[in-house]
């Protein structure tokens, strides 16, 4: 059962302490996001040049539709390319593989905003304040 049709789900537990990751562990990451946008980069067969941002963000939502669509039909059909993968995985790693790329195109940043996002949220409220999702 999905938690926000669960009451006690939403109950206001107490949050449990949050995991820091420390400089080094912040830099590795760092570095392994910058490595797999160059790795996407060699392997994008053709799929590079004058591209339009508006689109590369609505093919990363094409690729969350999929993994929508994969949970509807079956939550643990495997995938048809990577079988030994659940097919929401691998759309999951899709959209990954599609954030990663446009980062590199664009020249954006994603490793160090996730960093900062991590460090904002946990300022956050519970449920950021409450909200039910």
């Amino acid at each position: 059962m999905p938690p926000t049709q669960d009451p006690q789900a939403n109950a206001n537990p107490a949050p449990a302490p949050l995991p820091l990751l420390t400089a080094g562990e912040q830099l590795d990451i760092t570095a392994a996001f910058n490595r797999l946008q160059d790795v996407i980069g060699a392997v994008n067969r053709g799929w590079t040049g004058n591209r339009e941002p508006g689109t590369l963000i609505a093919l990363i939502h094409s690729e969350l539709s999929e993994a929508l669509e994969a949970l509807r039909t079956d939550p643990d059909a495997p995938d048809g390319k990577c079988p030994n993968f659940r097919a929401v995985e691998v759309e999951l790693a899709d959209a990954v593989i599609r954030i990663l790329d446009m980062a590199q195109t664009f020249g954006y940043d994603v490793a160090g905003a996730l960093m900062a996002k991590l460090e904002a949220n946990r300022a956050r409220g519970w449920r950021h304040g409450g909200k039910r999702f």
